[in-house]
């Protein structure tokens, strides 16, 4: 008994398992979490150490070099990325694809522990992490009002603590507004004539406020927890602290520096449309989702805004659920529309009500229950994962269409009984439409096996569509024949063959008979209408990585170079400010500045949102030709999306050699050459000028004489610049930082410096001059080194015409035109480094996928020449795409190239429907062309309606209808025109092929038979001869 007998003879049982299949879905559905992109498992991690005040050189030789050599341990490492800049250290560690990053974090640490002792005693602790998809921004507000010392502290002390407890919420940062502090500003004249030195007076303070547990006493029954608490609590307890005391003379602080509360320095700004407020940036950790923690921080909005300092108030300026919610929408109701179109053609050649109903059944169905299997593999609902079940919306009635046609064929054709024909339709069936199942599913088996970029990114989709084309394929054969048993009418056919249908069908059968008899000139055509289109394609048809969405929010920022001071940094700031301001289409713009780096991140709304009619590549456009030349000297970038910092840029060339010199000579000339290529823009360096540096050179001998040790003076004249914080106190709700530093004449003067006092071993001081001398030089901004060479990376975004693939060739073209030398190599990083990574996979892909389809062909027609004609319809769906590329306009990316993977499983779906019934014919006598003839008239009314249903359902995703279309808008695309140019040649092409196959068996039957005939010819003759 067939799967679809047993589901005629028990209806109840039948549909007990269609609905738990879509109750098991509807429960699943309800706890998936919605986001916007899947949570990619990139095996990255980085280890950042930060030491206060030291040069690049030091970082690099002393913490940098140190933790990369210990991490030659570590096991599945492929490659490692180093920057040493001022005060910081960070190093990007990449393992392959398929480790566990959770343990090679482990390991890392483990690593960087055991070293731990041979780094500077002073840094910061490395903080290790796997960057995966953390970072991400979740949301950008504000807090608007009069008071900016308020609203700082009450960003840090109440906002900041709460939003760290959200769960999934990373890293929450602050910017702008002012900060209060006790400073204590020392004159080193007045300490010098009391034989005092700064460090005395640091360690003064420190001792002066104590709060220690001492440990527990027990007394009786009772244990007591004993502290020692003498903080300096105010103001005047502060001034109070006694520096000396000979008996004679009791010496306070207030007698050697003045004592108050102070704004610190301004280390940076935050303002929203040009008013200062305060910027508060939520981003999410590896394990956070975007929706939830928008919905907490806006329940947490709620309870602040009663504690909220008088006048003060809250803002979002941006908000990434928004996006995530709207993209997401977008694509529900685009899958929507597609179900409701296919529908509609379903009708229009069914002309049966009921027979569209039941096929049109399948689709929600097999959707539904596809949402079970995605809890089971521990998926959500993101822009892939539904972008998959969007696509496959038009497929997931291709089988049932097939088992609908055929049943009606019994049923009408053969006039055989409902029951019968209903058995005998389905059980025909079952082996063709689980072919076509398995090519479709099999060409995203590779993508999900193999480790690598192609599968974090499209793992989602890959599951999404066999999920759901597996269900259909379940309701096809169980559920369709069922209800068709019981509602099907034998008196009506189920032909819709008006005008137009009989028209097509003579013109078809004309054009079949025609290429039968001119089967040469077939192939010819369609070999040059391939190397015509798909030449021409490949050569105008421009190429990138992954499709940018508009969102409606772009970033102006601006690199800094080094040393600039944070006030000039915030005047260039105003300057992208008033760019922004200016352009009709802002909404609100925010600025966060520091003294790296500035951000103006503008919203201009949405698309439905948004007055003027312009797209967010649009205003970019704008915006960079508006700030062309106004900002000398500072790496000006300007990204359509939301990021922080600098980001990425479209393109990135990585130059590497151990000749230093030699490579910063040829980057420069690259760079002026890409500043001047049409479409490139933003070109950047890595290697603007550096700090520039006072270095004090000390005179060992003098040190060793005074008995002064090198620690101590380091520590001396760190407090003597940039002060020191020994302690801090607590008053009402604010932490104030006790700051002690020189007076900011004494620190904003080298000669000043140089007469500042160190304490010598016996007691006494010595100036500093007498014991160091001070040389001033521009220190490097950075060391950048990959696998332990030096390297500099160049970027630079496309604008107009220009797209990644033809930017990398022209400044391919660049770099040959330079002949540059072997001892400096090249390669491209970012965008450019994913692209070939991902495409190297999908290719792999593709032709595993060529190899499974082949099997899977062989098996079912038990032959090894008829998978080869089938799978001529492959590249006849390779000029629809380019031919669909080139007159909408579209590039090629990584999405494009899995639709053509895609059609390679879809498009030998009407081979294998024509060349079956073919076969059928002939083990039914009919022979030669006349079984090719009777299987094109009979399957071209499937054929059509399977693949309109398709082209329909997936026609609003290529309309780039609604916000993040831009995503699978070219997939669509792609995926239409391949499939409508492989119908229609296929219909004649793989016929033709078929035609040859069939002759050339014929003619080896032919040969068979006269070398039988002829041999037993001659035993006759030789039995003959005997007698």
């Amino acid at each position: 008994m067939t799967i679809s007998e047993f589901s005629i003879k028990r209806p109840v049982t039948t549909m007990m398992i269609i609905i738990s299949m879509v109750v098991l879905g509807v429960m699943t559905l309800t706890n998936l979490k919605a986001e916007r992109l899947p949570k990619f498992n990139i095996p990255v991690a980085s280890i950042t150490t930060t030491w206060t005040g030291a040069s690049p050189e030091d970082m690099e030789k002393l913490v940098t070099y140190e933790i990369e050599d210990a991490l030659s341990s570590v096991e599945g490492i492929t490659r490692v990325t180093t920057e040493s800049t001022m005060g910081r250290s960070q190093i990007i560690v990449e393992f392959r694809y398929g480790e566990d990053i959770d343990s090679k974090v482990n390991d890392l640490v483990t690593e960087v522990s055991r070293i731990r002792a041979d780094l500077p005693d002073d840094i910061d602790e490395p903080r290790i992490r796997k960057s995966g998809s953390s970072g991400d921004m979740v949301m950008m507000l504000s807090i608007t009002g009069e008071d900016q010392i308020q609203l700082k502290s009450f960003a840090e002390n109440v906002v900041k603590p709460r939003f760290e407890r959200i769960d999934g919420a990373g890293e929450i940062s602050i910017r702008g507004g002012f900060e209060k502090e006790i400073l204590i500003e020392i004159d080193p004249d007045k300490l010098e004539g009391y034989g005092l030195n700064i460090t005395d007076i640091y360690n003064l303070v420190r001792n002066a406020s104590v709060n220690f547990p001492a440990g527990y006493i027990r007394e009786g029954d009772k244990e007591f927890l004993v502290r020692v608490f003498g903080e300096a609590e105010t103001l005047e307890e502060m001034r109070s602290i006694v520096v000396k005391n000979d008996g004679a003379q009791t010496l306070f602080l207030t007698d050697v520096a003045d004592v108050r509360i102070d704004v610190k320095d301004r280390e940076d700004y935050g303002r929203t449309n040009g008013r200062d407020n305060v910027i508060i940036w939520v981003q999410k950790s590896d394990t956070g989702n975007i929706l939830d923690i928008a919905d907490t921080v806006k329940e947490e909005l709620v309870e602040l805004e009663p504690l909220l300092p008088e006048g003060a108030g809250f803002e979002i300026n941006v908000d990434s659920s928004t996006d995530v919610v709207n993209s997401i929408n977008s694509v529900k109701n685009n899958a929507m529309t597609g179900l409701v179109l296919a529908s509609i053609i379903l009708f229009v050649f069914l002309k049966d009500l009921r027979a569209t109903i039941v096929i049109a059944i399948s689709i929600p169905v097999s959707v539904i229950a596809t949402f079970s299997m995605f809890g089971a593999k521990g998926m959500s609902l993101n822009l892939i994962s539904l972008m998959g079940l969007s696509l496959g919306v038009g497929m997931l009635v291709d089988n049932s269409i097939v088992v609908l046609d055929n049943i009606f064929r019994h049923l009408t054709e053969l006039k055989k009984p409902r029951m019968e024909a209903a058995s005998d339709g389905a059980s025909e069936m079952v082996v063709p439409i689980i072919a076509s199942t398995a090519t479709t599913v099999a060409v995203f088996l590779p993508i999900v096996i193999r480790e690598g970029l192609a599968k974090e990114i499209f793992h989602d989709m890959s599951y999404s569509i066999a999920f759901s084309l597996l269900a259909s394929l379940i309701v096809a054969v169980t559920f369709v024949p069922m209800v068709c048993s019981r509602i099907l009418r034998s008196d009506r056919k189920l032909d819709a063959e008006g005008k137009v249908i009989k028209g097509v069908k003579e013109v078809y059968t004309k054009l079949l008979r025609k290429a039968l008899r001119f089967r040469v000139v077939t192939i010819v055509i369609t070999i040059l209408l391939f190397v015509g289109i798909v030449g021409t394609g490949v050569k105008t048809v421009g190429g990138g990585f992954f499709p940018t969405t508009d969102d409606g929010v772009y970033t102006i920022v601006g690199d800094m170079p080094s040393g600039m001071d944070v006030a000039k940094v915030n005047r260039i700031a105003q300057v992208f400010e008033e760019a922004a301001a200016n352009h009709p289409a802002t909404k609100i713009y925010t600025t966060s500045v520091s003294k790296d780096v500035t951000t103006v991140v503008v919203n201009i709304g949405t698309p439905s949102e948004r007055e003027l009619d312009v797209s967010i590549f649009d205003v970019v456009r704008d915006i960079r030709r508006e700030l062309t030349g106004k900002v000398p000297d500072v790496n000006l970038i300007v990204l359509p999306k939301f990021v922080r910092g600098a980001g990425s840029s479209d393109m990135s060339l990585i130059l590497k050699s151990d000749d230093v010199l030699q490579m910063e000579s040829y980057a420069r000339e690259i760079q002026r050459r890409m500043e001047t290529t049409p479409g490139l823009t933003d070109v950047t360096n890595s290697m603007l000028g550096g700090n520039p540096e006072a270095r004090l050179i000390l005179d060992r001998k003098k040190l060793e004489y005074y008995g002064i040790k090198v620690t101590d003076l380091t520590f001396a004249v760190s407090y003597q610049i940039r002060g020191g914080t020994p302690v801090t106190i607590k008053t009402g709700n604010d932490e104030l930082d006790v700051t002690v530093q020189l007076k900011k004449k004494y620190r904003e003067s080298t000669d000043l410096l140089m007469d500042a006092r160190i304490a010598t071993g016996d007691g006494g001081s010595v100036k500093l001059r007498d014991i160091a001398t001070l040389e001033i030089v521009e220190g490097a901004a950075g060391i950048e080194k990959e696998d332990r060479i030096r390297m500099i990376e160049l970027q630079a975004n496309t604008v107009g015409e220009m797209d990644l693939v033809n930017a990398q060739r022209a400044v391919e073209k660049i770099i040959d035109d330079l002949n540059l030398p072997r001892s400096v190599t090249y390669s491209f990083g970012g965008d450019g480094k994913d692209l070939q990574d991902v495409m190297g996979q999908l290719i792999f892909a593709f032709m595993v996928a060529i190899f499974l389809i082949y099997f899977i062909l062989a098996a079912q027609f038990e032959s090894y020449i008829l998978p080869f004609i089938v799978m001529g319809s492959v590249p006849l769906s390779v000029i629809g795409v380019y031919a669909g590329l080139m007159l909408t306009g579209e590039d090629t990316n990584v999405m494009v190239f899995v639709g053509i993977i895609m059609l390679a499983g879809i498009v030998v779906n009407n081979a294998i429907v024509l060349i079956d019934y073919m076969n059928l014919l002939k083990a039914r006598g009919i022979t030669g062309n006349e079984a090719i003839m009777e299987a094109g008239r009979t399957r071209l009314r499937p054929i059509i309606m399977t693949t309109m249903t398709t082209v329909f359902g997936m026609m609003p995703l290529a309309f780039g209808i609604g916000q993040g279309s831009e995503m699978y808008k070219g997939m669509a695309i792609a995926v239409i025109f391949g499939l409508t140019f492989s119908t229609l040649l296929t219909l004649v092409f793989i016929p033709v092929l078929y035609s040859i196959y069939n002759g050339a068996l014929e003619r080896v039957e032919v040969f068979r038979k006269r070398k039988a005939q002829a041999k037993s010819e001659l035993k006759i003759e030789l039995e003959g001869e005997r007698d």
